[in-house]
């Protein structure tokens, strides 16, 4: 790898396992290199761990904005509650960067949304820490979003695998992101907290608990010839 450049921070020697236990992955931890993120050689080395993922169709020319698309993100736990349209995704993304990347100017965020997080333009934790994190949410609707800008659906539970690499997971109100990357291991994942975090996520847990209250009451109903 003598010679090759990086984006900010995708070397696989941006820093060592000392510094990713940090609970914050600072920006000035990493290389400021403007080229395009992660090398051929580097993508044929991890094959064996996106042996999962699949390359996602291209939407045909002149399809309707206004049914879902044919899409295969898929998600390896939970159930798919609704497929987003291409312009529900585009919304989606618009409003994810109004928060998590609302100053990521010079992050590079086109290539990647989660640029936002490695060039600590929006603070994060990393790696173990952001797993850790990551299984402590609560949500009954968790939206998945692939960094192609144009995928997203609806899922009932914290997503553990994913038929695309990177992509995105937060509850609808963004109470926090979850970012997974073809980097996974060197460079993410990571998770960020939105700014309003706690009032947020005491919200999503009174939903779900709504949600298993009504589950029950549906579940009790049928038991006993209500319905």
């Amino acid at each position: 790898m003598m010679g090759t450049k990086w984006a900010h921070g995708c070397s696989p020697a941006w820093r060592s396992e000392r510094d990713c236990s940090l609970r914050t992955c600072k920006a000035a931890d990493m290389p400021t290199h403007k080229d395009a993120c992660c090398s051929r050689a580097y993508t044929v080395a991890r094959s064996a761990r996106i042996m999962f993922e699949r390359p996602l169709q291209k939407p045909a020319l002149g399809g309707s904005m206004k049914t879902p698309r044919k899409s295969d993100l898929e998600v390896g736990k939970g159930r798919i509650i609704r497929r987003f349209t291409e312009q529900e995704a585009r919304q989606l993304v618009r409003e994810w960067i109004g928060v998590y990347a609302k100053h990521a100017e010079g992050a590079n965020i086109e290539a990647f949304l989660w640029h936002a997080f490695s060039s600590g333009v929006f603070p994060s934790v990393c790696k173990r820490e952001a797993e850790l994190q990551y299984a402590e949410q609560v949500a009954s609707e968790i939206v998945v979003l692939s960094n192609d800008r144009v995928s997203a659906l609806l899922t009932d539970s914290l997503p553990t695998q994913c038929s695309v690499s990177d992509y995105l997971v937060f509850p609808k109100n963004l109470a926090w992101s979850m970012a997974f990357t073809h980097e996974d291991g060197w460079l993410g994942p990571y998770f960020a907290k939105n700014a309003s975090h706690d009032s947020l996520v005491a919200e999503n847990i009174r939903r779900s608990r709504d949600m298993q209250r009504k589950t029950l009451e549906a579940e009790r109903a049928k038991r006993e010839g209500w319905l």
